[in-house]
This record gives structure tokens, C-alpha cells and sequence, in this order.
């Protein structure tokens, strides 16, 4: 068996005449799609809490993909063996909103949730030839993850003739190290200029967030304003009735316990996904 592999190498290293590039750069675009964790739990849980509550019909939105941009320096010391330092840039957003009430209450919330993520990237490169001009890209490594997580909240409601409005913003960053993997395919549309179409794999996850806000509320109920920068994102679970609902919070202090609140901690932020872009490599020097 390891006679095999070895002569697969060494007719991998002799096959690639039309890739022959020392160092390239490679330039891609496309979408990212992640889990996001506490975070998609929490939006979900809510809906699902005022649809039993208020029975109501909208549902709110998690942040669960957005478009990506990347570049990546390469070097090969081998033919079919690769090095590469690259950056990203990718931000899931999603605004949504939903109306409930009763025959006292009027409401209205709108969420703005936002999670922005710039990767740095070193990965290991396997390049292994399909015909002169198509070649087979494997390519693994770990990644420092630069995050910022956005948290705009609006409520506007009327309570027997009374009517106000509630708006509260949280910004935090958080960075972590993750790992990631993927395929591709090279193809060489001239000398020194293929295409190239990626699939990759990231796994990160991240807590705690803590960060600033902002709190202020206008109307008949009176008016107030609030900031800090010690608010933290919270988890935990919401009773109502015989069902449990998943919730999150961003505020300074811990969810206190009480018959309907339980399980609360800090929250976490799971970039569990892929990535897929299209784009172009240009090769440099021999």
C-alpha cells in the first residue's frame, strides 16, 4: 500500500506541466452559511413562545448566511504541495418583525441582528492533477476569527390609550481560534490565470460576548436613556405552560431564576458551516 501511494505522488509531482507557479494569489466570492448557535435558538424560541402566548402568525429571523469575499497568498515549495496565508470577509444579517397583542396590548417588535467575521487563515494544500488544465484542490488548516456581534431591538406598543416605544442596541466583539477544511477545482484558462471554485468547511465557537448598549424608551409611559459597557449575552430557557422556550438576553446582569426562567448562562456563538466562492488565481514567478 505505501508503494502505491508513493508512485501517486511521484506521477503527481511529474503531471502538472501547466501549474507550475512558485507563489499565486487567488481572489474569491460567494456565500457563508453558519448555525449561529444560542443566538438562531433565541430568535427561534421567541416566535415560538408568542405564537403560543399571542398565537401570533409572524416569525422572527436568525442571521444565518451573507456574502463573502476572500484572497489568499500562496506558496509552493512542492509542485502539488501547497502553503497559504488568506483573509475573509463575510456579515450575516437579518432584519425581521412581528405583531401580537390581546384586546389591552398592542405590540410590534422589530430585530435587527448582526454578525460580522473577518477569518485569517493558514491552510495546508494538496494539489492533485485531472488532465492539463483541471486539477483537484484539498486544502485544511486553523483560523484566528475576528467577530462582532450587533443587537438592535425596537418595540412599540399600546396599552389601553397609552402607546410608547422601547429601542435597545448591544455591540460586542469576540475573536477565536477555529479550524476549517474544503475542496476545490483549478482550471487553467491561460498561463498564470485559472478559475477556481472552493467549498470549505468552518468550525468555531464563541463565548462570552460582552459589550456596550444603549436603552432608551419615549411615550406616554414616560421617557429615559441608559448606556453602558458591561452588558453581557445571555442564554436561557423560558416556561410557558408545559413547554420550555430557549431565549436570549443582552444585559449586564445574569436572567434571575424564578418558576418560569431556568438554565441561564452565557451564551455562545456557533459559526459551525460552509463557505462557497468562485474566483480567479493568478500565478506569480515560477
Amino acid at each position: 500500500m505505501k508503494k502505491i501511494l508513493f508512485l501517486i505522488l511521484i506521477l503527481s509531482l511529474a503531471a502538472v506541466p501547466g501549474f507550475s507557479q512558485k507563489f499565486a494569489f487567488k481572489l474569491g466570492s460567494g456565500m457563508s452559511w453558519a448555525e449561529s448557535g444560542d443566538l438562531a435558538a433565541g430568535i427561534q424560541g421567541q416566535s415560538d413562545l408568542l405564537k403560543q402566548v399571542y398565537g401570533l402568525a409572524d416569525t422572527f429571523l436568525a442571521p444565518k448566511n451573507g456574502v463573502h469575499i476572500s484572497g489568499e497568498f500562496l506558496f509552493y515549495p512542492w509542485k502539488i504541495f501547497g502553503i497559504g496565508i488568506g483573509v475573509g470577509y463575510f456579515k450575516m444579517n437579518k432584519d425581521s418583525s412581528a405583531a401580537y397583542g390581546n384586546n389591552y396590548l398592542s405590540t410590534t417588535e422589530a430585530i435587527k441582528p448582526a454578525v460580522t467575521v473577518i477569518p485569517i487563515t493558514l491552510n495546508l494544500h494538496l494539489l492533485l492533477p485531472l488532465s492539463s488544465r483541471l486539477r483537484f484542490d484539498l486544502e485544511a488548516g486553523a483560523g484566528y476569527y475576528m467577530t462582532q456581534l450587533d443587537w438592535n431591538f425596537r418595540a412599540d406598543y399600546s396599552l389601553l390609550g397609552l402607546s410608547g416605544s422601547d429601542e435597545y442596541t448591544f455591540r460586542a466583539k469576540k475573536n477565536a481560534w477555529g479550524l476549517q477544511a474544503g475542496i476545490g477545482f483549478e482550471y487553467l484558462i491561460m498561463s498564470k490565470l485559472s478559475l477556481v471554485v472552493n467549498a470549505l468547511a468552518q468550525s468555531v465557537k464563541l463565548e462570552p460576548y460582552m459589550g456596550t448598549y444603549t436603552n432608551t424608551g419615549k411615550g406616554d409611559f414616560g421617557t429615559y436613556s441608559s448606556t453602558g459597557g458591561d452588558a453581557s449575552f445571555w442564554y436561557y430557557e423560558r416556561r410557558a405552560g408545559d413547554t420550555t422556550f430557549p431565549q436570549v438576553a443582552f444585559q449586564v446582569e445574569e436572567p434571575a431564576v424564578t418558576p418560569w426562567v431556568q438554565n441561564a448562562r452565557k451564551a455562545r456563538l456557533d459559526l459551525k458551516g460552509f463557505t462557497a466562492t468562485i474566483g480567479l488565481k493568478i500565478g506569480i514567478g515560477r
